[in-house]
């Protein structure tokens, strides 16, 4: 008996993105979101990390009647750093800024369900990130609107296989994403023409930092929190003891953060590690590792 095998049915959405040639321009992709999609409004959603400051001031320069500000999604386990950076940001670059939370917030996801990993990523961020913009969206402010994002295809593997073109449509969401074909080193050098900073953040952990949530963390993640942002450790390590000490049995599967075996003591002692990465930091670490921006 041979096994039938299910095909995904592709909506008329996405045959109409899946058809739209690779290497556009960024003026492309933003004429193909109001002339084919009929979006009005553009909200950049920044998080302080390179691509996303570089898309939104690239954006708000060459498109500043439809450009309407940025959208920061304070998902409840970002670090402090980064949130005050978007806000120093916008009010340099004189970017309207709106600042949306999630309902449900990290802790209490984790106490029902335990710490996400690589395979709960998608739930978790639909709580922590896509419920807030849908309900911004929603706003009676917003006309058909749409958010930029600083997504390119060449941040990683996963990347590559996810992004199929330069809108994003799901269900009320849509994404713009000008800089889709862009490379890194274009980027940077955007960033470098245009005096440009990025959250002190990124420079440090090499990702933007506004959603910690640990699904793709690994071991080295722990050891660079607990030497540069002990804070933010102790708050994951509290959050491990308090669900040991509750004890459900959903949440008890996965009861430590980062797909890790614990975070452990918090120390400002300095590790192996930290001799390491701080000698090159550019090297050990690399953007490629942890190019994308949470």
């Amino acid at each position: 008996m041979t096994k039938k095998v299910s095909v995904k049915k592709v909506s008329a959405a996405q045959e109409r993105i899946n058809s739209y040639p690779i290497d556009l321009t960024p003026d492309e992709v933003v004429e193909i979101a109001v002339n084919d999609w009929g979006r009005k409004e553009f909200y950049g959603l920044c998080s302080g990390g390179k691509d996303s400051v570089s898309v939104c001031h690239w954006f708000s320069t060459n498109y500043p009647e439809l450009f309407k500000g940025v959208l920061f999604v304070d998902t409840t386990i970002g670090l402090p750093d980064t949130k005050q950076f978007v806000i120093d940001l916008c009010k340099e670059q004189g970017w309207e800024l709106h600042i949306r939370k999630p309902k449900v917030t990290y802790k209490e996801w984790v106490m029902k369900y335990g710490f996400p990993t690589v395979r709960a990523h998608r739930y978790i961020m639909g709580y922590l990130k896509f419920h807030p913009m849908r309900q911004f969206i929603k706003d009676p402010i917003v006309t058909d609107g749409c958010l930029i994002s600083g997504v390119r295809r060449a941040e990683s593997k996963r990347r590559m296989r996810t992004v199929k073109g330069p809108i994003h449509k799901e269900g009320r969401l849509y994404f713009c994403q000008p800089f889709l074909d862009k490379t890194r080193d274009w980027v940077f050098d955007y960033l470098h023409k245009n005096n440009l900073s990025i959250s002190p953040v990124y420079d440090v952990l090499h990702y933007s930092g506004d959603c910690l949530c640990g699904a793709y963390a690994d071991k080295g993640e722990i050891e660079m929190l607990k030497m540069f942002y002990p804070s933010m450790a102790k708050r994951l390590a509290d959050l491990e003891a308090e669900l040991l000490v509750h004890q459900n049995p959903t949440a008890m599967k996965y009861c430590h953060w980062g797909n890790s075996d614990g975070i452990g003591t918090v120390d400002n002692k300095e590790s192996s590690e930290e001799a390491l990465i701080c000698s090159d930091c550019g090297d050990k670490v690399g953007y490629d590792c942890k190019e994308e921006e949470k």
